[in-house]
């Protein structure tokens, strides 16, 4: 069959009228898929993101346990700790630590005396109290983080990775909803989300994972981890080691394997997390925890491991919670209202109006969201920039303001560095000649008698770890044998221990001047048996002439 060319041109013309619908129908399919796989993209990510909320209360609880503790026990060295008659004056700490002061809020500045301190102290407790039961619960973690932050800048002579790691939880709840259940507020609106997914919430989790995961990296460039022997030079750090620890750094073969299992949970297991298969979550969980549990066994870290396992509740999924809240209610029926009250207020969710699965947008939210993303940016430039630089990277300027404010500022990378380990003493002349040690209560200034008594025991402490005050007195020293070019340390300390000394004594009992002496040895130099005396050598690090 022949065709004109009229009857092509006019093929051709039809052809050209539907082009325009077919573009748009291939169009309206491509969006459908794009629509469509989004939303499973979508729902992935929901997954993994999403806090239930009664994890989020758990975190709460839990962290606000930890930190009330931590502050009842810095209660007993509150004057030399952080009055003016202590061994950090203010005029001291803002000539000292400028650096943190010209960017960092600290109203503990704002007296010297005993009593100022006590009412600081008090508020502080007031704002983690309410916040453990949740009442005003936003308004009562901003002012605990902000007192955290405050404490810490007042004396920062006493911070350990514990408290960098409670800053950055305190921060990251601040911005999540964590009195969305179990909780005052809870109890007094209808709205009670399910659970929570934004940028706070990655934040949130993104900074549990760092801890575990930045602790275990490191550990790959240390030649101690990779040969099997890093878990016993860590427990051959004599002012860290428990009973425990202690009696383990000599066994060669349960420690290699401890090891290799350490460094496997911190950067195995911990990145296992993000996996939404609650089951897997839960066994990863439960790994972790019994890593800490095996720390906190022996080596003392302070509440490092108390707080890390806390915040692993919010990789907890839904699923687990649900279990353990229809365990906990069967095993109570037959009690009748006690059971129906539990379940009133352990349930997210208002009975009688329903489930809400999302909260509400608001102007406090996206300023919370922005805040958050903020962070996420500065921890991401940070670790790297840490990791690639080393101590002394500073990120570009508008992030590195940030850090310094909020103190996002944090290093992981725990037990990699060991050179040498053992304990101080202060050997001090009376005015009559008596010889006295002023660390016999191992910081805190001692009695006479117990001071006189010291000064007659030579030899290495039977157990070093507990020859200090406190674990805030152990970091003191530990920052003073890490930088014993920084005169301030000592010249701080020393002042302090004249001049409460010789406020209490008088006469041939008042101090004339003392040394503070290092007794040290090399970590892991002698791991087959129990260190003796000669193994030790003694390094005089401050000399102090208490009338000069």
């Amino acid at each position: 069959m022949a065709y004109s060319r009229a009857d092509l041109r006019g093929s051709t013309l039809l052809g050209l009228r539907h082009v325009p619908i077919l573009s748009f129908c291939g169009a309206a399919a491509a969006l459908r898929c794009v629509r469509a796989y989004g939303a499973i993209a979508a729902l992935m990510l929901a997954r993994i993101f999403a806090i239930d909320a009664r994890a989020l209360a758990a975190l709460r609880i839990g962290v606000c346990c930890v930190a009330l503790l931590d502050l009842t026990l810095r209660v007993p060295d509150l004057s030399a700790h952080y009055t003016d008659r202590g061994m950090l004056a203010r005029a001291d700490a803002l000539t000292w630590f400028r650096g943190y002061h010209d960017w960092t809020f600290c109203l503990h500045l704002i007296g010297g005396a005993l009593w100022t301190q006590i009412a600081l102290f008090a508020l502080h407790a007031a704002a983690l109290l309410c916040m453990l039961v949740g009442w005003h619960t936003r308004a009562a973690s901003v002012g605990a983080w902000l007192l955290t932050l405050s404490l810490t800048v007042r004396n920062p002579f006493l911070s350990f990775g514990g408290d960098v790691l409670l800053r950055s939880l305190l921060f990251w709840m601040m911005l999540v909803p964590v009195g969305a259940a179990w909780s005052v507020d809870a109890r007094r609106t209808s709205e009670r989300p399910l659970s929570y997914c934004g940028i706070a919430g990655a934040g949130l989790l993104v900074q549990v994972w760092l801890v575990l995961f930045l602790s275990g990296l490191p550990k790959l460039g240390v030649g101690a981890w990779l040969q099997g022997q890093g878990l016993a030079f860590a427990l051959d750090q004599e002012e860290t080691a428990r009973p425990l620890g202690w009696w383990l750094r000599s066994l060669p073969s349960l420690n290699a394997a401890l090891s290799w299992t350490t460094v496997v949970i911190e950067l195995v297991v911990s990145t296992l997390l993000w996996l939404p298969a609650w089951w897997l979550r839960v066994a990863c969980v439960m790994l972790c925890w019994a890593m800490l549990a095996g720390i906190y066994a022996t080596i003392d870290v302070y509440m490092f491991p108390m707080l890390t396992a806390v915040s692993l509740l919010v990789f907890v999924p839904a699923r687990s919670w649900d279990w353990m809240e229809e365990s906990f209610l069967r095993s109570d029926a037959g009690r009748g209202t006690r059971a129906d009250h539990m379940a009133e207020v352990m349930s997210p969710v208002e009975p009688e109006t329903g489930s809400s699965t999302a909260i509400r947008w608001s102007a406090g939210r996206y300023v919370r969201e922005a805040l958050a993303a903020l962070a996420i940016v500065y921890l991401a430039v940070w670790n790297v920039g840490l990791w690639r630089g080393g101590e002394s990277y500073e990120p570009p300027q508008p992030l590195a303001w940030f850090g310094r404010a909020a103190m996002m500022r944090q290093s992981w990378a725990m037990f990699t560095e060991f050179t040498r380990t053992g304990w101080f003493d202060a050997p001090g002349t009376l005015a009559d000649g008596r010889a006295v040690d002023l660390l016999a209560d191992g910081g805190p200034l001692p009695e006479l008698e117990d001071a006189l008594s010291a000064a007659q025991q030579k030899g290495r402490p039977a157990d070093v770890h507990a020859a200090y005050g406190s674990t805030r007195w152990l970091s003191t020293f530990k920052i003073m044998r890490q930088f014993p070019d920084k005169d301030a340390h000592f010249a701080y300390y020393g002042r302090y221990l004249c001049r409460e000394w010789n406020r209490r004594h008088s006469g041939y009992d008042q101090i004339v001047g003392f040394q503070i002496v290092f007794h040290g040895r090399q970590v892991g130099a002698h791991l087959d048996r129990m260190p003796v005396l000669e193994d030790y050598t003694s390094t005089v690090l401050w000399t102090h002439d208490c009338f000069q």
